[in-house]
């Protein structure tokens, strides 16, 4: 049987691709600034613990991994991630307009 989506996720889904399609510096700024709120929780908690600081700092972006990659993921699970690629083609092309004489 046929059901229809829940409009609340369908509007949320569509919301999320209409900000990270017209406002992705604004997106990859929150993006940042998330990721980096988590290291520093845990630094402080490792800290907490005994740690230095610096030993803290480090082994908390140990354990974070690859910001890049969790943006990857991110983007992703936004729906992104086609438009990513064009987005990078769309610079190539003008680039290469650009460098025509």
């Amino acid at each position: 049987m046929f059901r229809f989506p829940d409009p609340r996720a369908l509007f949320a889904h569509l919301r999320s691709l209409w900000r990270g399609l017209f406002r992705h510096s604004e997106v990859e700024a929150e993006m940042r600034e998330e990721f980096r709120h988590h290291i520093e929780l845990r630094t402080e908690h490792l800290v907490r613990t005994g740690m230095s600081r610096r030993e803290a700092a480090h082994r908390a972006r140990l354990e974070f991994g690859h910001v890049e990659r969790h943006r990857e993921e991110a983007r992703s699970a936004r729906g992104l991630g086609p438009f990513d690629r064009i987005r990078f083609s769309w610079i190539d092309v003008k680039l290469g307009v650009r460098s025509m004489p």
